[in-house]
């Protein structure tokens, strides 16, 4: 009787704690809209993907280095070389971006001209999903999952915890094109939840 009162309890508690975690994110309208907009930023672009201006496979280094300059989310820009030859420039933020955003991204090249655009937002993939709504698909690779939108085409990677933390796994954004030109690429494609 006593395993039954506290297995009763048990799920009591977790039933409460995910509806106050529920609550607590889905009642934050204001900062989905603003997520989903710091993301889709297709203002600045006649064709996806862009972000500040920047176009994958088609922005040169000038034009990259020049929006980014002119950006007033953005400081000063200072180019690294990464391990393997590709030139990299860090975005670093100057304090006016979204609160979300408090790691720098970067910008890859190859051939002089940008090839993808890496953020790291404070952002969990359950935030993803509510600010994005649901992805053109979904690619599960052992420990990996990628939601792709086809319409700002950009992907959303996260780490696949099993653990029963899934949505709350940190995400990486990344902006690049070449990945999501075919859409008939279905490694893996399913349900994140039926991943574990």
């Amino acid at each position: 009787m006593l395993q039954v009162l506290r297995l009763m309890l048990s799920l009591f508690i977790l039933c409460l704690l995910s509806i106050v975690i529920a609550t607590h994110i889905g009642n934050r309208p204001q900062e989905r809209d603003a997520i989903a907009h710091f993301f889709d930023m297709a203002d600045d672009c006649d064709i996806a993907p862009c972000f500040l201006g920047i176009v994958p496979n088609q922005s040169s280094k000038v034009d990259v280095y020049r929006l980014l300059n002119a950006s007033p989310l953005v400081d000063s820009v200072d180019p690294l070389q990464d391990d393997i030859g590709e030139s990299r420039l860090v975005i670093p933020w100057n304090g006016t971006q979204p609160n979300f955003m408090t790691r720098n991204g970067y910008v890859t090249f190859s051939a002089d001209f940008a090839r993808l655009i890496v953020l790291d937002p404070d952002l969990t993939l359950g935030e993803m999903l509510l600010a994005l709504g649901e992805p053109s698909q979904i690619h599960i690779m052992r420990e990996w999952v990628s939601l792709r939108y086809y319409d700002s085409q950009l992907v959303v990677e996260s780490a696949l915890d099993c653990d029963g933390a899934i949505f709350y796994s940190q995400v990486q954004v990344i902006y690049r094109p070449r990945l999501l030109q075919s859409p008939t690429n279905t490694i893996n494609q399913g349900n994140i939840l039926d991943a574990c």
